[in-house]
């Protein structure tokens, strides 16, 4: 499960970072600054396309950083069969891999989850354009 995890989700990120960001939804965090400040819609997205084409339930997991109890920073990955898989966790410093996929990475533990969510039960309508973006690259990469 490891390697099919990181072979797609190393793929999907080279996909997304190959489209201009002008042609994603205004809607969508990936036509501002990915990988920064692009983790939710990020992870959602490679949920569904893990969903879609893998029968991958992920759950989405967005989370706090909270140091001496305050809320310090959000963040965002997807979770399956125990993996963190995450496609930006190199937006913070510390963290030297593009992509992320681990059961124990220690970036992790700065994080309480505040929302966790399967895949199969939510996907946001404003993302289905860029989603269909996105799979339309990944189709023509498998071809």
């Amino acid at each position: 499960m490891r390697e099919l995890l990181t072979s797609e989700a190393e793929e999907f990120r080279k996909v997304i970072e190959s489209i201009p960001s002008n042609e994603f939804s205004v809607t969508c965090q990936l036509h501002h600054s990915y990988p920064f400040a692009a983790c939710g819609d990020s992870s959602m997205l490679l949920g569904k396309y893990l969903y879609d084409h893998f029968n991958i339930d992920c759950s989405y997991i967005a989370a706090s950083c909270l140091i001496e109890g305050k809320e310090m920073q959000t963040h965002a990955w997807i979770e399956a069969e125990g993996y963190k898989v995450d496609i930006t966790a190199d937006q913070f410093e510390g963290v030297n891999k593009r992509v992320v996929v681990s059961k124990d990475h220690p970036f992790y533990e700065w994080y309480e989850p505040k929302i966790i969510r399967k895949i199969s039960e939510y996907f946001p309508v404003e993302l289905i354009s860029s989603y269909n973006r996105i799979v339309s690259e990944v189709d023509k990469m498998n071809i």
